[in-house]
């Protein structure tokens, strides 16, 4: 498992940099630029994945800690109930004491919005 997930995209990854380094060596020679250009590009565009990928990351993070404090909201204000988000982002209340649907008064129904 860990040579299907971990080694095999470590190692295609270095393959393409190393064929992009040559690609990029080539074209610096060609077009009399500094032997330092293609390493510069190829640091550059690393960096900018490692960027995008830990923005990814702190966004789900931020993403996952609202949807907790939402959750914990819901189970605050209906203590004798059950919270589950639907898929659709809408709330379903299971009643503790019976394992019904719990339907809001209107009044807590418009506290809410």
């Amino acid at each position: 498992m860990s040579v299907e997930f971990f080694i095999v995209p470590i190692v295609g990854c270095l393959l393409f940099l190393i064929a992009a380094c040559r690609a990029l060596s080539a074209l610096a020679s060609a077009l009399h630029w500094s032997a330092w250009v293609p390493a510069a590009v190829i640091a550059g565009f690393v960096a900018t994945l490692l960027a995008l990928g830990l923005r990814g990351t702190r966004r789900e993070k931020l993403r996952m800690r609202r949807e907790r404090e939402e959750q914990l909201e819901m189970e605050q204000r209906y203590p004798s109930c059950y919270v589950l988000r639907l898929s659709n982002g809408d709330w379903f209340l299971t009643d503790r004491s019976t394992g019904r649907e719990y339907q809001p008064t209107e009044a807590a129904t418009a506290l809410r919005h």
